[in-house]
């Protein structure tokens, strides 16, 4: 946390949800004997934790793009693919959700080597976004993201605008009603053999 702090230039607590998602991750794709039980690596590992998703995956995963009430809502989202793996993904927002952003962007998205890295820039680029000019303000977060080492792309939506930088994960059109996602009905809508826990 420490070391991704110093590259960021935030306080390491703005990386702490991503490295526990990488911590975590990093335990499900072990190969060991844990108390005498046999363990076999995840095919598929994806760790959310407060927004922040470390994921290492041999099938595709489809990541939606939450940024409150802006237009996109849901139907923005990014195919991460076997390729793209490991990877860390970390989405800041100062128009949504409980944490305090000194920016004015609705989500600011960042793909990083890691969670920990990617939860940090994504604070850091979301801080940074800000200006009455909403075009301004997001080419500001955009040279921040620029300046930030290990980042491999970012996504800044503010309004009815946006911005990339970097190499992004594919972009798909995600066609789901937010409150099936943000009501816990998971099992209506996954498809598949997977079991929903509680």
């Amino acid at each position: 946390m420490a070391e991704v702090a110093k590259i960021c230039d935030v306080g390491p607590m703005a990386s702490v949800a991503g490295a526990l998602a990488d911590l975590m991750l990093e335990t499900m794709k072990l190969k060991n004997s844990v108390q005498n039980i046999e363990s076999t690596p995840c095919k598929i590992a994806l760790i959310e934790n407060g927004g922040e998703i470390a994921v290492d995956s041999e099938e595709p995963i489809k990541i939606a793009l939450y940024a409150g009430e802006n237009e996109l809502n849901l139907n923005l989202g990014f195919m991460i693919k076997k390729k793209d793996c490991p990877i860390g993904i970390g989405t800041s927002s100062a128009t949504f959700g409980h944490a305090i952003s000194l920016g004015q962007a609705d989500a600011v998205t960042v793909f990083a080597k890691n969670s920990a890295l990617a939860d940090a820039a994504a604070t850091k680029i979301c801080n940074s976004v800000k200006d009455p000019d909403v075009e301004k303000s997001i080419k500001k977060g955009l040279d921040t993201a620029n300046d930030i080492e290990g980042i491999i792309g970012t996504f800044i939506s503010r309004e009815n605008k946006v911005g990339q930088t970097g190499k992004l994960p594919q972009l798909i059109k995600i066609e789901r009603d937010k409150s099936i996602i943000l009501k816990d009905r998971r099992s209506s809508f996954i498809e598949g053999d997977f079991e929903i826990f509680k």
